[in-house]
C-alpha cells in the first residue's frame, strides 16, 4: 500500500483562509495533497525539496497519515549543512551572527527577516527562521552564501 497524505482541518483552513500565512512553497505542497496521490507521486509534482516540505507540513499538523495506515511517512533527507546543533551552541550569539549576515547580504531589504530572527525565543523558533532565511539567501545570493550563513550561525 502506498502512502497518501491527507489534509487536516488545519490544512484545509490554511488553504481557505491563509490563517497561518505559511510560505509559498509549503502552500504549494499543501495544495497538491489530495488524499489519493501516493507520496512518491506528490514528490514528483512538488518543486524543490518535496520531502522536507511534506515533513514540515506533517510536523506542523497541516497534513496527516490516514488512520489505519501502517507505513511510516518518508523522513526528509538532511540537506548538506543541516547537521545537528553543535555542542556549545549559544542562541544569543547565533542570533547576532544571523542578523549581521542578513544585513551584509540583503541590506535594508532583509530587515523583516532580521527582526524575525531576533524575536525567536528558543532553538526551535530560531531554527525555523534560520531555515527560512537560508532559503531566501540562497535565492538572492546563491547556495554558497546560504551554506556560509548556515555555518556562521552554528547550525
Amino acid at each position: 500500500m502506498q502512502l497518501a497524505y491527507v489534509k487536516t482541518g488545519k490544512g484545509r483552513e490554511e488553504i481557505e483562509k491563509r490563517t497561518n500565512h505559511i510560505g509559498f512553497r509549503h502552500r504549494t505542497a499543501l495544495i497538491l495533497v489530495d488524499g489519493t496521490s501516493p507520496a512518491e507521486e506528490l514528490l514528483a509534482k512538488i518543486p524543490g525539496d518535496g520531502r522536507t516540505l511534506l515533513a514540515d507540513l506533517l510536523r506542523d499538523g497541516y497534513i496527516a497519515v490516514p488512520e489505519g495506515t501502517t507505513a511510516a511517512p518518508a523522513q526528509p533527507e538532511t540537506p548538506t549543512g543541516d547537521s545537528p546543533v553543535k555542542s556549545g551552541f549559544d542562541l544569543a550569539v547565533a542570533k547576532r551572527e544571523a542578523v549581521k549576515y542578513i544585513e551584509a547580504v540583503l541590506g535594508p531589504g532583509g530587515e523583516s527577516l532580521a527582526l524575525a530572527v531576533e524575536r525567536s525565543n528558543n532553538l526551535s523558533d530560531f531554527t525555523k527562521q534560520a531555515q527560512r532565511t537560508r532559503d531566501i539567501i540562497s535565492q538572492v545570493g546563491g547556495s554558497r552564501k546560504a551554506a556560509d550563513f548556515w555555518s556562521k550561525i552554528g547550525l
